[in-house]
């Protein structure tokens, strides 16, 4: 996500849509209010546990590259 760092925005909840299936697929521990918005605004939303496995890299304030792996399995992640 904006302003996060790539481990805050690799752990963070998903959501995936697709033109078909016309839903919106979202991991369970998405707020109830943006579920709620997502409806209101016509979405088919179905829940899930899980969604996806995603690695990880960012550009560093300082110029380094780091690295992150997704904390839904186990796995790591090294920059070098």
């Amino acid at each position: 996500g904006w302003g996060q760092c790539i481990d805050e925005a690799l752990g963070g909840p998903r959501v995936h849509h697709q033109w078909s299936a016309d839903q919106a697929v979202c991991e369970r521990r998405l707020g109830p209010e943006i579920l709620d918005e997502l409806q209101r605004m016509g979405h088919n939303v179905r829940q899930i546990a899980s969604a996806a496995v995603a690695q990880g890299i960012e550009w560093a304030r300082a110029g380094q590259l780091g690295a992150a792996s997704d904390p839904r399995v186990p796995s790591s992640a090294r920059a070098g």
